[in-house]
């Protein structure tokens, strides 16, 4: 599903970044049916180092002249209103999430991701790893795109959850790019594990057996590629598909660089916790690299910990 009808847009610092943000909601939103909160959040968890130069009274009505976001913006076609909350940033948005039901969470990326008083972890990386809906971070930095949608699709393993989220990511894209008369461009990286190790001087492979093993590991990641392209509807949508040999970050964030679409689509699974620090998130990485616009999907059901907390319940108890 590329079409959104209750979109939550977190203001941008500044008026530029967040009409870009307004726009881009509304490319994802589903026609005239569709409604855009603008959502802004004042972290009262931050104390000033200092007596501030400006009266709280004065601050609150300079960050309202963000909003003035100019004349056009009703060429839109879609009713927009703005809220605004105090609190711990990205808890404040997940309850909106909950409470009234927004389908899709817009948030500029950069090192300056949000309001004054954000990081970008605070609101981008929470959001990633607990957002049970949909995220687009778009860049703050203004690009000139190619008509191209991209998604990045990855392995499956055994695990359900990859082959369900790769269908979904196909799935979006397709519908995005032909709702906007786009080429589709997948996107698959792949390595043969432990192919440092077995180059090193500890265990000295062979040369040859080597670029055998990564033959077929090759031919694996296209045969995978290739099922998942079989599975998904493609029809009438002209489509691309590059392999290529790297970290998934950086074949990602290289084929963006180089093909610079409109939107790339891409899937997490959201590691939290000691896991999340160690293994790391590929989405996050691309997320703070990208000159693209990222539409970042989970698996359906994933479990974050608002869905854990609406699922809860006494009899969960061991005791």
């Amino acid at each position: 599903m590329s079409e959104f009808k209750n979109v939550l847009v977190v203001t941008a610092e500044d008026a530029i970044t967040t009409r870009s943000l307004i726009e881009a909601a509304a490319s994802l939103s589903h026609g005239s049916s569709g409604a855009i909160t603008l959502f802004s959040v004042f972290d009262n968890a931050r104390r000033p180092t200092r007596r501030p130069a400006v009266p709280p009274l004065g601050r609150v009505r300079a960050a309202d002249r963000v909003f003035d976001l100019g004349p056009n913006i009703g060429h839109l076609g879609l009713p927009i209103h703005h809220e605004v909350g105090r609190g711990i940033p990205h808890l404040e948005v997940l309850e909106r999430i909950s409470l009234y039901g927004h389908d899709l969470v817009v948030v500029a990326g950069g090192a300056r991701a949000a309001m004054p008083g954000f990081s970008r972890r605070s609101i981008v990386t929470h959001l990633l790893r607990r957002s049970p809906v949909p995220v687009l971070v778009h860049p703050r930095e203004a690009i000139s795109t190619s008509g191209t949608v991209a998604v990045a699709v990855g392995p499956e393993w055994a695990e359900d959850n990859d082959v369900l989220l790769n269908s979904s990511l196909l799935d979006t894209a397709a519908s995005l790019a032909r709702s906007r008369d786009s080429r589709l461009h997948v996107i698959h990286a792949w390595r043969l594990a432990g192919e440092s190790m077995m180059r090193g001087q500890r265990l000295a492979y062979d040369a040859t057996d080597i670029e055998q093993m990564a033959s077929l590991a090759l031919r694996s990641a296209q045969s995978e590629v290739d099922d998942a392209l079989a599975s998904a509807d493609l029809a009438g949508v002209q489509t691309r598909v590059r392999v290529e040999k790297g970290h998934a970050q950086d074949v990602i964030t290289a084929e963006l660089d180089r093909v610079r679409p409109d939107v790339l689509v891409m899937g997490t699974m959201a590691r939290r916790g000691v896991s999340g620090v160690i293994v790391g998130n590929t989405a996050e990485r691309v997320v703070s690299r990208a000159t693209s616009p990222v539409l970042v999907l989970k698996p359906e059901g994933s479990s974050t910990p608002h869905r854990m907390l609406e699922e809860w319940s006494p009899a969960l108890l061991p005791y």
